[in-house]
């Protein structure tokens, strides 16, 4: 049997602040040719990598979860709300835990004895 089971992602506010500043450490050293350091090839690298964990930032609404799975095998859900980050191979699904009701209208019937009484239902 499969149960719930709560996961821990990092804070997504302190990963989209080190993705801007290394996309903006690498942007700047490919306008300015510096001597030494990364190479052109290597900045290049630097930016795809980060844009790519850049994907994987994702943010919890209130009454929303997000169950995170690694290839194909459920790690947990995330439930507190806010900016987060999983790693980059972990997938993501929201699910929505809005409660929904639906509510029937009135049905008048006759009972067993031929009496009129009216019904109606509420279904959560």
């Amino acid at each position: 049997m499969i149960s719930e089971k709560p996961l821990t992602s990092s804070n997504g506010l302190s990963a989209l602040a080190l993705g801007l500043a290394i996309l903006a450490l690498s942007a700047l050293g490919l306008l300015v040719r510096a001597g030494g350091g990364l190479g052109f090839a290597a900045r290049i690298v630097l930016i795809a990598v980060t844009l790519f964990c850049f994907r994987d930032l994702f943010s919890i609404a209130p009454n929303e979860a997000v169950a995170v799975s690694q290839f194909g095998d459920y790690l947990g859900t995330a439930r507190e709300g806010g900016l987060r980050w999983v790693a980059p191979w972990n997938s993501q699904a929201k699910v929505s835990l809005r409660i929904r009701t639906f509510e029937t209208d009135h049905l008048k019937v006759n009972d067993h004895s031929g009496d009129p009484i009216e019904i109606a239902a509420i279904i959560t």
